[in-house]
């Protein structure tokens, strides 16, 4: 094990809690970009005429913009890992000089946007549903689903970097700034030290981060938010959900003042 920085001080516990917000920020941003491309795309492809022919060539042009985006959004979290180092105080592996990757899932990503575009059309159709009602409701399902889609690349590959590293005894999740009822809960349970859980739970639409853990960080990666949300959640686990979704409409709750309060991606709002 290399050798281990001094403890971090408040300052520098504070800079990195900013800089994981930040980096969530940044790749739900980008994620937006990809969106709007998305949506045009649609539009000018999928025909109500014929939706099943029109969507097959919607998934082609789609599946490539998702793949790219999930390639792009992996520079940054690189960026993010190594300037979380510097922050903590640690010098560069070896390892680390090796980029943050992403692997190719073209398969599973033209399954995901017919799982939510193609089959949310037939499903409102099906329902008496008008074609316009039925298409905006595919594709805002499709959307949330490519936000996930794209967004799981540089957050599992965070988590990697930290079951990997010695330099970290785990991760943690970081809310988007207004995390759901979900989100929140999954906040709440603090950093996730074992290395058997190494899978990032998201939803479609979900714009939460991974954070790195460091050794010699005293809080073990406990924030201020994640924090409220624990004692929040012990005191409602009974009916967490409609707590939850009340304290956040509450302009003086505690809670939303450890939230950033910034807008979630135009079309990747949770459903």
């Amino acid at each position: 094990m290399a050798t281990q920085p001094p403890t971090l001080d408040q300052s520098q516990a504070d800079a990195l809690v900013r800089l994981s917000v930040i980096h969530s920020q940044q790749q739900v941003g980008k994620v937006a970009a990809t969106q709007t491309d998305l949506r045009y795309l649609w539009d000018r492809v999928i025909d109500p005429a014929d939706i099943a022919g029109s969507f097959t060539r919607f998934a082609v042009g789609a599946s490539a913009y998702i793949q790219q985006a999930r390639s792009d959004a992996m520079p940054l979290a690189t960026r993010y890992y190594r300037d979380s180092q510097e922050i903590a105080g640690y010098t560069r592996q070896e390892d680390d000089n090796a980029p943050l990757v992403t692997v190719n899932a073209l398969e599973a990503d033209i399954t995901a946007l017919y799982v939510t575009g193609f089959v949310t059309i037939q499903k409102q159709l099906a329902s008496g549903a008008s074609m316009d009602f039925a298409e905006r409701a595919g594709q805002a399902a499709m959307l949330r689903s490519a936000q996930r889609r794209i967004l799981d690349a540089p957050r599992q590959g965070i988590i990697d970097r930290a079951a990997q590293s010695d330099q970290t005894v785990g991760w943690a999740r970081v809310g988007d700034g207004a995390p759901c009822y979900f989100c929140a809960m999954l906040i709440s349970r603090g950093p996730v030290y074992s290395e058997r859980t190494v899978n990032f739970r998201a939803h479609d639409g979900c714009g939460c981060g991974a954070k790195m853990c460091f050794r010699n960080d005293p809080s073990r990666g406990w924030t201020d938010q994640s924090r409220a949300l624990r004692e929040f959640y012990d005191a409602n686990k009974g009916d967490w959900r409609s707590a939850y979704n009340r304290e956040m409409r509450n302009p003086d709750s505690p809670i939303r003042a450890t939230m950033n309060d910034v807008p979630r991606s135009s079309f990747g709002l949770a459903a």
